[in-house]
């Protein structure tokens, strides 16, 4: 091959990209670096003791292994999992704050309180541990003393919740 064709070559695709010498040549440079880099590639992968030797992620893949049987036995568990399971799959939806149906904050189980917008299971568990203590709630506003519930979350509950006493009054302060 002619240099002096590679040359000319080079300089007529220089013109039509509309770009300088120096990004040219650096465009360049990169083409054979990376030539050269899947050159070593090839041949690191085709030599003929690479066949032997020990895959690179071989000494971890066992955790991965491990892993994913143990998901497919959380997968198989779930669908056959107990009826109360497919009660919750077709539990109702998440209350949002734009909703107008009211909870009564000191009759509603935690699976209700749940629903809230903001509140899970963990504070909803909180909120029936509080009532248990302390006794029901004289005002909406007093959920604000149960660990969890801020400023935000209550705003958001405020238009969703009622405070209305207990028909049972056998709560545990009453004891």
């Amino acid at each position: 091959m002619d240099f002096e064709k590679v040359k000319v070559g080079l300089y007529r695709a220089q013109q039509r990209l509309a770009i300088t010498r120096s990004e040219a040549t650096a465009l360049l440079a990169l083409a054979l670096l990376l030539g050269a880099g899947m050159a070593i590639r090839y041949a690191q992968q085709h030599q003929p003791s690479a066949a032997a030797q020990e895959p690179p992620f071989a000494a971890t893949d066992h955790r991965f292994q491990e892993g994913t049987a143990r998901l497919r036995a959380g997968a198989q568990e779930e669908d056959a999992a107990p009826p109360e399971a497919e009660e919750r799959r077709d539990a109702p939806r998440a209350l949002a704050a734009g909703d107008t149906a009211s909870i009564n904050l000191n009759a509603a189980p935690p699976a209700e309180l749940g629903r809230l917008p903001g509140v899970g299971p963990v504070l909803a568990g909180r909120i029936a541990a509080y009532r248990e203590q302390h006794g029901p709630f004289a005002e909406v506003g007093h959920l604000r003393r149960v660990s969890g519930i801020g400023p935000k979350t209550m705003n958001d509950l405020s238009s969703l919740l009622v405070a209305e006493a207990p028909a049972d009054t056998g709560h545990a302060a009453g004891r």
